[in-house]
């Protein structure tokens, strides 16, 4: 049962660190572990797993989408949030 525990998705730009996806640390199969990621430049989006207290670790009951952008700083790349989407299965 080799399970992601503690991780994030790290963003870098152009070799250099922009920011994590995650405000968090994530452990597979909780609430709030990423699924998919996409690239459709110049954004990114991310899935994460939502869990209410009655779900399966199989099934969440849903999944929030989030949407960031690349803000390019005098001090560097910063990635960050634009807007949340929830969806149900």
């Amino acid at each position: 049962m080799c399970r992601p525990l503690m991780y994030n998705l790290f963003v870098f730009v152009g070799g250099r660190f922009a920011g994590v996806l995650s405000p968090t640390p994530m452990t597979s199969r909780l609430d709030s572990s990423s699924g998919v990621v996409r690239l459709p430049l110049p954004a990114i989006t991310a899935e994460f797993a939502r869990f209410a207290s009655t779900d399966p670790l199989c099934c969440p009951s849903s999944r929030v989408t989030v949407r960031y952008r690349i803000d390019r700083t005098a001090a560097g790349p910063v990635v960050a949030p634009l807007d949340v989407r929830t969806t149900r299965p």
